[in-house]
């Protein structure tokens, strides 16, 4: 899957698309074909898609349970764990659809990151995105986040599920867009490479530092941060 997500993410390069039609694109290949294989398994197994997820997720569980008895844990707190096995199965299967694009979307990123990266060190023609610093999410997007919110609110198993897949997805797109905030903040004020990797190994192993980076995305509407860093008085209200 990852193979072939190279490839459409080369030919989609190779069209001159925008960075939004070019992620929109190469993601969803990597979406689908995750689907398919879900697809493929249910239909080997004679279950149902979801019940291959939830198979799938406990399988995971039990691993990590496994691997739990080797360390240093409490013997209470893996039983809580093996008691809500079918709850945290259940939970994870819901956001499934929603953590499979994320995850198809944050794949692609590097690779077009790590593939600029390479072509400029080697004097190859890449792409012209523009500064990736300056991208900022369609303000409607908002809406869609407030209208997700509204949908958990719905005593509905279904809506509920669907208000929070979309929840997520809004939420990766405004970390997407905090990322861009502080790339360019460590551009302005000239941050050694040391500590830009530093900071950005911290978002990836606590998870405060991404709500706080999603929140600087999605703020970033009504503040305008960069302007701010940028030292630009005229910053509407």
């Amino acid at each position: 899957m990852i193979g072939f997500t190279g490839v459409m993410l080369a030919e989609v390069l190779h069209r001159s698309y925008s960075i939004e039609k070019t992620f929109t694109i190469a993601s969803l290949a990597l979406f689908f074909c995750g689907v398919g294989f879900v697809l493929h398994s249910a239909f080997l197994s004679g279950a149902s898609p979801w019940q291959t997820v939830e198979l799938y997720i406990g399988g995971i569980i039990a691993e990590n349970l496994r691997l739990y008895e080797q360390l240093d844990i409490s013997a209470e707190q893996i039983a809580l764990i093996r008691e809500n096995v079918p709850q945290i199965s259940g939970f994870f299967a819901a956001i499934f659809p929603a953590l499979v694009l994320s995850g198809a979307v944050l794949t692609v990123w590097l690779n077009v990151l790590a593939a600029r990266s390479l072509f400029r060190r080697h004097a190859k023609e890449f792409n012209n995105f523009g500064d990736l610093s300056l991208w900022k999410a369609p303000e409607r997007l908002v809406w869609l986040l407030i209208a997700a919110g509204g949908m958990m609110l719905v005593p509905i198993d279904v809506i509920d599920s669907v208000g929070l897949n979309i929840l997520i997805i809004c939420c990766l797109i405004y970390l997407l867009q905090g990322l861009a905030i502080v790339g360019f903040f460590f551009k302005r004020k000239r941050v050694p490479f040391l500590l830009r990797w530093l900071f950005y190994l911290l978002i990836a192993v606590q998870q405060y530092m991404v709500i706080l980076v999603i929140a600087f995305g999605l703020f970033d509407i009504w503040v305008d941060f960069r302007k701010r860093i940028a030292g630009i008085k005229d910053v509407p209200a």
